[in-house]
């Protein structure tokens, strides 16, 4: 039910589940790795 209202996968729910559990909060992570640069292609 919650996979179709909110349009994710039900993998998506479980990550945010467990991350709830554990750190008990949802903001998301930082993205690893040097930041991208405009003009990179």
């Amino acid at each position: 039910e919650i996979v179709h209202l909110f349009g994710v996968s039900c993998a998506t729910i479980k990550r945010y589940a467990k991350q709830q559990r554990e750190t008990e909060e949802l903001t998301p992570k930082a993205i690893p790795g040097r930041p991208a640069t405009k003009g990179d292609a």
